[in-house]
């Protein structure tokens, strides 16, 4: 009956085991997928920024309306690298790979026709892609990788490369945030299998290629999935781990190739905790068992007679004793033996090592025993053991430290349970023993300090995590998302009140990704507004995907980011860029359209009036002798001309179609729409009659004693082939006829003239 006992509580301790085992890998699948989540935020918000601005330094230099010089192209660029700590420099190369712009003024007239980011793109040239160039050691001897976008000339033929160059510093800062472990590791690794970044450092690891025969990373990029989770041997660190990779190539970025976020622990490191459970409950079970046969020896040996039974009580104790020791040693356990009526202590030899001492290299008693405990455990230790031994509990079991030899403190598991009592029911013996748990103790104070580096780094970077129970509705946040939502940290509000912070077009979005989320699988990464409990509207980064259990959707996991100030700085962006814009096609002097302008509007008005078979007009239009004009006047009195000039020239305008622009110097051009020589010729008759009312005085003329106008015009119906230019020709042929025949009047080509009238 016993032994089918021992048999029971032996079973019942190993499934016990079994279910921790695998609750434990569980669990730390979670957090390396979470760490992976967490690295995969801010790896695809560096990427997203690198590819905006890339594109906005694409279009500046082929589409922009300001005319950048190297100076404002290198302050441009290194503006944008200042603001974004991930990248190191942006290039801007020509179509044979020379450096003709970069935030980096070493780096500009320099040939980088042979590395991957130039040379792929313009072979490619797929202009709406990014690609992700293999890692490489850079010309600073920096490890480094590379994001490009092609430019497109004229003809759609490529025109160049535009390249960020990440900086594998602020990404090495990113990784080591989320180890909470000694030996955990974190990568990032290129579509191609080569490491571009490893934390800790490992100078080996960069560049290994780990697209190998039988490697966990081609079974994950063969596998199509963006996240996979094993336990696999590393190539990198040559040991069995447990390995989780995401995928970072997001949609919307159309990546050549997608980068992966690596995190492992070692398999054995992450099994310790286990271990030590499973050495106590091992140690348990044995002493058990031991007391167990000394019971049966004992009863066995009364049977006998006297003599008999002194012989074999001897030899079973004995042999109880050598089997004892040896249990005592497969559990790494060190046993004490206090026998309070004599106040005399015994331990073995484990315990004696476990100190530091050799075997009775000093006296045991009472007082050197609780010299051994720690001060500030002294207190707690003699509580536990004075409840156990009044009966108050049914053993003693507690973690403290006690004393090693050469001073240094151990933190042990104390398992207890008297033994004998006497008749008045007082306890006379006590067992024990010691399990050092120093190791887990440590790794636990590791584990703690690094959940509270993590909680920091999610308060810094306002991310928090949220998990919901599908079944039961119920939510699990992490302090930063109560702080995102204005909530004091507790219990999370119900999921209909949760939603109801969102604005209806952002709570519709949501829903649907969720739902999604429930029947596809499909994660979710959405930019929403929402309104916190105290009432600020915010905007928030709302990602998560869903855990499945037998083809069934039963959680959803995700992490909440609080984006108000990036996208606060995205809409002032907008702002600027659009004034900026608009600077570029003002002349600063007159308040008109610039030459810029002009030649915009020309090119695209004469596509235009090709496509629809109108007719287009230009006016060219002269100050007369405009310099006299500033000889007699000065300079400050020409500006003020030329913006009175343009002032009545505007006033004469009527129809939308009617667009003047500062041609250069005291040259002004007006564009019309849909206009023949004779529709033309009326507003140029509008423009000098309009002057001459104006009655600027202009000594110095020998034409007039007021400013007077000289003015060309040409139309046409613009034909394929010709050019925009040819408009400019004629009516600029036309403005020379009108000088030629004594100015203060319009001239049409071809030659046709009208003076103004008297």
């Amino acid at each position: 009956m016993l032994a089918l006992v021992m048999l029971l509580l032996i079973a019942g301790a190993g499934y016990q085991l079994w279910i921790d085992h695998a609750d434990n890998r569980a669990q730390e699948r979670d957090r390396l997928q979470t760490q992976a989540h967490v690295i995969e935020e801010n790896l695809v918000r560096q990427l997203q920024g690198a590819n905006s601005a890339l594109a906005g330094v694409r279009y500046d230099l082929l589409y922009g309306d300001h005319e950048f010089d190297d100076k404002d192209m290198q302050l441009r660029l290194r503006v944008l690298t200042d603001a974004m700590p991930g990248v190191r420099a942006l290039l801007v190369l020509d179509k044979t790979g020379y450096v003709v712009a970069s935030n980096r003024r070493d780096l500009v007239s320099k040939n980088f026709a042979k590395r991957a980011y130039f040379s792929v793109p313009l072979a490619e040239h797929d202009y709406p892609a990014l690609y992700v160039s293999p890692p490489f050691m850079g010309s600073t001897g920096i490890f480094v990788l590379g994001l490009s976008k092609a430019m497109e000339g004229p003809n759609n033929e490529p025109a160049g490369v535009v390249t960020a160059i990440l900086d594998p510093e602020y990404f090495d800062i990113v990784m080591r945030s989320v180890l909470y472990s000694p030996d955990m590791a974190v990568s990032i690794t290129h579509g191609n299998g080569r490491v571009f970044l490893v934390s800790p450092a490992n100078a080996n690891a960069l560049d290994l290629n780990m697209d190998v025969e039988g490697s966990f990373f081609r079974q994950h990029m063969q596998s199509g999935q963006a996240a996979s989770v094993a336990i696999s041997n590393s190539i990198m660190h040559k040991d069995e781990r447990m390995i989780a990779i995401r995928n970072i190539q997001p949609a919307d970025l159309r990546m050549n190739k997608p980068l992966t976020i690596t995190v492992t622990r070692n398999l054995a490191a992450i099994d310790a905790p286990w271990r030590a459970q499973a050495r106590t409950y091992a140690g348990v079970v044995g002493v058990m068992i031991v007391g167990a046969c000394l019971a049966m020896g004992y009863v066995h040996g009364r049977r006998r007679a006297v003599k008999q039974a002194n012989d074999a009580t001897q030899r079973t104790l004995l042999e109880t004793s050598q089997r004892f020791e040896f249990g005592l040693r497969g559990a790494d356990l060190g046993l004490w033996d206090w026998n309070l009526a004599q106040d005399t202590l015994t331990i073995n030899e484990r315990q004696w090592r476990l100190l530091g001492y050799a075997p009775n290299e000093v006296e045991l008693n009472t007082v050197f025993w609780k010299s051994l405990l720690h001060p500030d455990d002294q207190a707690e230790v003699q509580a536990a053991l004075q409840a156990h031994i009044k009966g108050e509990t049914p053993g003693y079991k507690l973690e403290h430290r006690v004393r090693h030899k050469d001073g240094h403190w151990l933190w042990v598991l104390d398992h207890a349970m008297v033994i004998e009592r006497n008749a008045q029911g007082g306890a006379v013996r006590i067992l024990g023993t010691h399990l050092d748990i120093t190791k887990r103790k440590r790794a636990d104070a590791e584990l703690a300090s690094a959940t509270t580096l993590l909680r920091r780094t999610g308060e810094i970077a306002k991310i928090g995590g949220w998990q919901i129970d599908l079944n039961t509705k119920q939510q699990t946040w992490t302090a930063e998302v109560f702080r995102i939502h204005g909530l004091p940290v507790g219990e999370p509000p119900p999921l209909e009140v949760t939603l109801g912070h969102y604005a209806p077009h952002a709570r519709t979005a949501l829903l649907a990704a969720i739902q999604e989320a429930q029947d596809s699988g499909s994660p979710w990464a959405l930019e929403l507004e929402m309104t916190t409990a105290r009432g600020q509207q915010i905007w928030v980064r709302s990602r998560g995907e869903p855990a499945w259990e037998n083809g069934h959707a039963v959680r959803l996991t995700g992490i909440l980011q609080d984006i108000t100030e990036r996208m606060q700085f995205q809409l002032e962006l907008q702002e600027a860029n659009k004034q900026l814009a608009q600077l570029t096609v003002t002349d600063g002097l007159t308040g008109v359209g610039n030459r810029r302008h002009f030649d915009q509007t020309l090119a695209a008005e004469w596509a235009r009036s090709m496509r629809q078979h109108q007719a287009l007009a230009l006016l060219m239009i002269d100050i007369d002798h405009f310099k006299l004009y500033n000889d007699h006047y000065g300079h400050l009195g020409g500006d003020t001309c030329l913006r009175e000039v343009a002032r009545v020239l505007s006033i004469g305008l009527r129809r939308p179609g009617e667009m003047l622009m500062r041609y250069g110097g005291e040259e002004f051009a007006i564009l019309l729409l849909d206009t023949d020589t004779a529709g033309a010729s009326v507003l140029a008759q509008r423009c000098l009659d309009q002057i001459r009312q104006a009655a600027l005085p202009h000594a110095a003329s020998p034409v007039s004693t007021h400013v007077s106008l000289s003015i060309g015009i040409a139309s046409t119906i613009p034909k394929a082939a010709q050019r925009p230019e040819y408009l400019v020709e004629q009516a600029d042929a036309a403005l020379y006829q009108a000088k030629h025949l004594g100015r203060a009047r319009y001239a049409c080509a071809p030659y046709s003239e009208k003076t103004e009238p008297v």
